[in-house]
């Protein structure tokens, strides 16, 4: 239901004349939601497409403000990574790994930002990537890692911490950690009981996993 909107939201990104310098940081955002929204469908080329011109759109922006306006730069900068994130999440889905690791790896590297920051700009792709590559008790160091950093932040029952959580319990059971995965499983089953309860598909794939242990 929201794919008309971002549409139309980047057809009048793409009309629009800058106004001020949040104008190129503000069509970055259009443009990668509007890649998220088509990644999911499955319309790859597309969703390539409108990450390249965020991410031409960030680099806009950054000339336009790093040394004439730099508080302003210093507070949306963080969209870059983000931006990098999505470019690495469609070579994920496309099944490239290399790329998602480079898109990913080229995206934390910009420039520094706490530790928080750098956990949402990874947003669970890393542990997601090192699943996918067999690397499990790799994957269960970085989720630990940054689930601790997630609930010093932001909370236990953040999605951003359940996410992280419930991909620990995954690297544990591929590890032969049933115990372990089951705890994660409960864990994260109580948080979105609790705090998002119309999130009804998850709460089911979630009961299925923990069905499948027992």
């Amino acid at each position: 239901e929201s794919l008309p909107w971002y549409e139309r939201s980047y057809r009048l990104y793409r009309k629009a004349k800058p106004a001020d310098r949040h104008f190129y940081a503000d069509q970055a955002e259009a443009c990668e939601k509007l890649a998220r929204a088509y990644g999911h469908l499955g319309r790859y080329e597309e969703a390539h497409r409108l990450v390249e011109e965020a991410l031409a759109a960030m680099e806009h922006f950054r000339r336009d403000t790093e040394e004439a306006e730099p508080e302003l730069w210093l507070r949306m900068r963080a969209r870059w990574p983000f931006t990098y994130h999505r470019l690495a999440t469609l070579y994920f889905m496309e099944g490239d790994l290399d790329a998602a690791q480079r898109a990913l790896d080229t995206g934390r590297s910009l420039f520094p930002v706490n530790e928080f920051q750098q956990v949402e700009a990874r947003r669970q792709l890393q542990v997601e990537i090192d699943l996918a590559r067999g690397q499990y008790e790799k994957a269960r160091e970085e989720a630990a890692k940054d689930l601790e950093i997630c609930v010093r932040y932001q909370g236990e029952f953040v999605i951003l911490s359940l996410n992280y959580r419930e991909l620990l319990g995954d690297a544990c059971l591929a590890l032969g950690d049933a115990q372990a995965a089951q705890a994660a499983y409960i864990r994260v089953m109580a948080g979105l009981q609790e705090k998002y309860p119309h999130r009804t598909e998850r709460i089911e794939r979630l009961r299925e996993k923990m069905g499948e242990i027992t």
